[in-house]
């Protein structure tokens, strides 16, 4: 298990990225929110990391979320959803 952190306004993850990648990383959980999210995951595809990466409800509230085509997260129910 590898844990990272960053500030939130960062734009530039890719030395982050290259880190989980060269430790064999298989799947990155991403605690963060919009932007940041979608930069990670745009950044991961930027530089071809295999790196499956996942969030809890974050990717759901995500401002663009065509970022995480070929991802999967889990999204609370909408409140009054039937």
């Amino acid at each position: 298990v590898l844990a990272e952190t960053f500030e939130g306004g960062t734009t530039d993850f890719k030395s982050l990225i290259t880190r989980f990648t060269q430790k064999k990383a298989e799947v990155l959980l991403v605690l963060g929110l919009s932007p940041e999210i979608e930069l990670i995951a745009r950044q991961a595809k930027m530089l071809g990391s295999s790196i499956s990466l996942t969030s809890i409800e974050a990717f759901g509230l995500a401002s663009d979320k065509r970022a995480f085509e070929g991802t999967w997260f889990i999204d609370a129910a909408s409140p009054g959803a039937s």
